[in-house]
């Protein structure tokens, strides 16, 4: 993909089917811990009402690895913000 590339989805989320635009940001180097710092693909999360109150301001990493592990999530609700980390793997194949 280049970045800027866009994919709709329709996520089931508590009961709910939220519509998601996935976009793909670029390249980013990201420190994880007990991991060191790690080549990801950032891809923004935009979903199309109000659940999500800030935009531009969610976003996925995922490992530019054969893995594609999720390495961090950041995301911005009406009630609150969410940061998710990678602290630890094991088993994988590459």
């Amino acid at each position: 993909f280049k970045p800027g590339k866009t994919i709709p989805l329709s996520v089931l989320f508590l009961e709910r089917v939220l519509n998601v635009k996935v976009k793909y940001v670029g390249k980013e180097t990201i420190d994880i811990d007990k991991q060191g710092k790690k080549v990801c693909y950032k891809l923004s999360l935009e979903l199309d009402n109000d659940f999500v109150v800030k935009k531009n301001a969610n976003f996925l990493w995922l490992t530019a690895d054969g893995n594609k592990v999720p390495a961090r999530i950041t995301a911005n609700f009406k009630d609150g913000e969410v940061l998710v980390k990678l602290t630890e793997t094991t088993g994988l194949k590459n």
